[in-house]
Protein backbone atom coordinates (compact mmCIF):
# COMPACT_ATOMS: atom_id res chain seq x y z
CA UNK A 1 0.00 0.00 0.00
CA UNK A 2 1.32 3.53 -1.09
CA UNK A 3 1.86 6.24 1.57
CA UNK A 4 -0.67 9.40 1.74
CA UNK A 5 0.24 12.62 1.96
CA UNK A 6 -2.96 15.23 2.36
CA UNK A 7 -1.56 18.87 3.02
CA UNK A 8 -4.16 21.95 3.71
CA UNK A 9 -3.58 25.56 2.93
CA UNK A 10 -5.04 28.57 5.12
CA UNK A 11 -4.93 31.93 3.88
CA UNK A 12 -4.92 34.76 6.28
CA UNK A 13 -4.88 38.40 5.18
CA UNK A 14 -4.40 41.15 7.93
CA UNK A 15 -6.85 43.99 8.08
CA UNK A 16 -5.93 47.45 5.93
CA UNK A 17 -5.06 49.33 9.49
CA UNK A 18 -3.66 46.90 12.15
CA UNK A 19 -4.65 47.35 15.65
CA UNK A 20 -2.60 44.98 17.58
CA UNK A 21 -4.20 45.04 21.20
CA UNK A 22 -3.86 41.98 23.64
CA UNK A 23 -4.93 41.86 27.39
CA UNK A 24 -3.17 39.63 29.77
CA UNK A 25 -4.36 38.77 33.39
CA UNK A 26 -1.86 37.14 35.65
CA UNK A 27 -4.01 35.70 38.29
CA UNK A 28 -6.38 34.05 36.06
CA UNK A 29 -3.73 32.77 34.07
CA UNK A 30 -5.38 33.92 30.58
CA UNK A 31 -3.90 35.85 27.46
CA UNK A 32 -7.12 37.06 25.33
CA UNK A 33 -6.74 38.80 21.58
CA UNK A 34 -8.76 42.35 22.07
CA UNK A 35 -7.34 43.50 18.60
CA UNK A 36 -8.60 42.95 15.20
CA UNK A 37 -5.26 40.63 13.71
CA UNK A 38 -3.91 37.31 15.01
CA UNK A 39 -0.71 36.67 16.89
CA UNK A 40 1.96 33.96 18.13
CA UNK A 41 1.53 33.51 21.30
CA UNK A 42 5.10 31.68 22.92
CA UNK A 43 4.85 30.43 26.69
CA UNK A 44 8.22 29.24 28.16
CA UNK A 45 8.67 28.42 31.87
CA UNK A 46 11.60 31.02 32.10
CA UNK A 47 13.40 33.81 30.67
CA UNK A 48 16.89 31.18 30.15
CA UNK A 49 14.93 28.33 28.46
CA UNK A 50 14.51 27.76 24.93
CA UNK A 51 11.15 28.45 22.30
CA UNK A 52 11.48 24.28 22.45
CA UNK A 53 10.74 24.09 26.14
CA UNK A 54 7.68 26.37 25.38
CA UNK A 55 4.04 26.36 24.45
CA UNK A 56 3.50 28.28 21.09
CA UNK A 57 0.20 29.19 19.68
CA UNK A 58 -1.78 31.52 17.36
CA UNK A 59 -4.42 33.53 18.73
CA UNK A 60 -7.74 35.31 16.21
CA UNK A 61 -8.87 37.87 17.25
CA UNK A 62 -11.63 37.19 19.93
CA UNK A 63 -9.90 34.27 21.37
CA UNK A 64 -9.25 34.04 25.15
CA UNK A 65 -6.82 31.80 26.36
CA UNK A 66 -7.01 29.82 29.25
CA UNK A 67 -3.58 28.33 30.55
CA UNK A 68 -2.73 27.54 34.21
CA UNK A 69 0.92 27.90 33.30
CA UNK A 70 0.39 31.61 32.80
CA UNK A 71 -1.09 31.80 36.46
CA UNK A 72 1.11 33.71 39.17
CA UNK A 73 1.95 30.68 41.78
CA UNK A 74 4.23 32.76 43.97
CA UNK A 75 7.81 32.41 42.63
CA UNK A 76 7.34 30.27 39.49
CA UNK A 77 8.27 32.66 36.88
CA UNK A 78 7.02 32.21 33.01
CA UNK A 79 8.31 34.42 29.83
CA UNK A 80 5.49 35.66 27.40
CA UNK A 81 6.49 36.58 23.90
CA UNK A 82 3.85 37.70 21.35
CA UNK A 83 4.85 37.85 17.90
CA UNK A 84 3.15 39.73 14.98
Amino acid sequence: MDPVVVMDTILVVRPREVRFKWAYDRAAGTVSNTGNTWFKLLIKPGCDTTEEEGDAWYLRPGTLSARPRCANRGTTTSSITINL
